[in-house]
């Protein structure tokens, strides 16, 4: 008996030192460098990135992490994991790993719908990672403050001592603010005939659209890349989610939609929502009018609300114009001057809907809010004397941040959109993206967004939103090391998997043995032409200084 409770404790031991290890294993992932045989010139290495970029971006390798075994640690050899080791390993870690772990009670827990909901992502990488000298790109903010007008407004009402500023106001927003937007939403986005509510920004708007339309267990339709907090409020509200792919443009996949919406009628699946994002976040993608005037059609025959996130209405390049779905019934609007005004902080947004859904949607409004800072909306009526050209003049100072950001990531081909102001980084499909958020930050000084929070697992939001042209030079500086580095990792375990795996299948078939990188090398000469991107773009990088 003595002997069996002993070979327990030595198991159980044995299990956490091996946790102990994967997590200090981390910092040797993040520093690995090339050899130096692929270091000795810019021209070898540019050459061996070309070789070998179906590995890092079109390949996808089994979704394990790298065991210890196989750690991508330069220092010497590592013996060969063997083919059960390695679907024993434990899942790459997502956004999910970054909220901590869940306290023991007794008897006193969270909601189940808590619980389940996904992690606060920019609160919780802030917390973990943002300090002095790392650049804040993971939250979504412009650079520049709200119009001079509306602080000198705000100076005055409370200089004044105003009473108003200190009493309730109506739910649905000060009369003379809902009226005026409803003449900007007429005038600008076609939509008339709806009611009009001011919210504390956009996010508290979807909430709102949330519970007046939707009931536990209903099913909303997130088209993926979608914004976080729309699935977080779907979750915290008791619906379940139905993601549904993007064209290779971010256009939603209506085909895709029909089948999902036909399967769900089959399957006695109640989908009350479809939700879109445009411009998008993260995507930055323009739904076309033809797409929208499609979606309108199908969610109007399936008898679905469609919600349309128009945050960044303002924010287009290219000549590109953004344009509003619209329905009398059947379509709601949801706006923010958060980012077009540089009022983020004052926290104002506002809903345009059907007069059916008033009085649902005040019983939600006066519970969670009552109404938005009587000086805030006040703030916000004054901005909306500048209206769109004051915004639209802030935009192209974007203009040169957008092309600058874009050169640096160009050798990953990034998509380049012409709304917000994100981009998505692809990073290599082998590498953990948490470690990557870990090695901008820490090592490179940029703070990133993990693309697993949008849906999209294997990339990172860069938001630029935020860089001013007095720190572009800095940014650009850090990104492009950030980058080398992380594509220098994809590299070396790229390498070190087709070593611990000789008969991993490739594109052409199976790997034979690849005893040393030299062979590795050969054996890709011969597709090299297949190796570029498919614009024709090739991984060129400097020689370090």
């Amino acid at each position: 008996m003595a002997m069996r409770l002993m070979r327990l404790w030595l198991a159980m031991a044995l299990v956490l030192m091996a946790e102990a290890g994967e997590r200090c294993r981390d910092a040797s992932l993040l520093s690995t460098r090339l050899p130096s045989s692929l270091r000795s010139s810019s021209s070898s290495r540019s050459l061996h990135l070309r070789r070998h970029r179906h590995l890092l971006f079109n390949v996808d390798p089994p979704k394990i992490a790298i065991p210890a075994a196989a750690s991508c640690d330069t220092r010497g050899p590592h013996p060969v994991p063997q083919e059960d080791e390695l679907s024993r390993s434990p899942s790459r870690r997502s956004i999910a790993d970054l909220a901590a772990s869940p306290s023991f009670s007794v008897g006193i827990t969270s909601s189940s719908r808590a619980a389940r909901a996904p992690a606060a992502v920019i609160d919780e990488i802030s917390k973990r990672y943002l300090k002095p000298g790392v650049v804040n790109l993971a939250a979504g903010s412009s650079s520049w403050p709200p119009p001079p007008g509306c602080m000198e407004e705000a100076t005055r009402l409370l200089q004044k001592g105003d009473p108003e500023l200190h009493r309730y106001g109506d739910c649905e927003g000060l009369q003379a603010l809902t009226e005026k937007l409803k003449q900007k939403l007429k005038r600008e986005n076609n939509i008339e005939g709806k009611e009009v509510m001011v919210t504390a920004g956009a996010n508290q708007a979807f909430v709102n659209v949330m519970l007046a339309v939707c009931d536990p267990g209903d099913y909303v339709v997130l088209f993926k890349p979608y914004y976080y907090s729309h699935r977080v409020a779907v979750e915290l509200a008791g619906a379940k989610v139905i993601e549904v792919s993007c064209e290779s443009n971010f256009e939603p996949d209506l085909a895709e939609l029909r089948q999902v919406l036909k399967a769900a009628e089959a399957n006695q699946q109640r989908v009350k929502m479809a939700v879109i994002v445009t411009p998008g976040n993260p995507s930055g993608a323009l739904i076309s009018s033809d797409t929208l005037n499609k979606l309108v059609e199908i969610c109007a025959s399936k008898k679905i609300w469609l919600v349309s996130d128009e945050t960044y209405e303002y924010f287009t390049y290219d000549g590109a114009e953004h344009v509003s779905p619209t329905a009398d019934d059947g379509v709601i609007n949801i706006y923010s001057m958060s980012k077009a005004y540089g009022m983020a902080g004052w926290r104002i947004g506002y809903v345009a809907y059907p007069s059916h859904l008033t009085s649902a949607m005040l019983k939600v409004q006066d519970t969670i809010l009552t109404m938005a800072t009587v000086l805030a909306q006040k703030v916000a009526l004054k901005a909306l004397d500048y209206g769109r050209s004051w915004v639209r003049e802030n935009v192209k100072s974007l203009i040169p941040i957008r092309s600058r950001i874009y050169e640096v990531l160009e050798p990953l081909n990034p998509f380049m959109s012409q709304g917000a102001f994100y981009f998505m980084i692809k990073i290599p499909s082998i590498l953990d993206e948490i470690r990557m958020i870990d090695m901008f930050a820490n090592d490179h000084g940029l703070l990133l967004t993990p693309g697993s929070a949008f849906g999209m697992d294997g990339y990172l939001r860069l938001a630029y939103g935020c860089i001013t042209a007095d720190r572009l030079d800095d940014v650009c500086d850090k990104l492009k090391l950030a980058v080398r580095n992380m594509i220098r990792i994809g590299l070396r375990c790229s390498f070190e998997h087709q070593c611990s795996n000789p008969l991993t299948s490739g594109r052409e078939g199976t790997w034979g043995e690849l005893d040393d990188e030299r062979n590795l090398i050969e054996r890709e000469t011969m597709h090299i032409a297949r190796q570029a991107s498919r614009d024709g773009k090739e991984l060129l990088f400097e020689e370090d200084t």
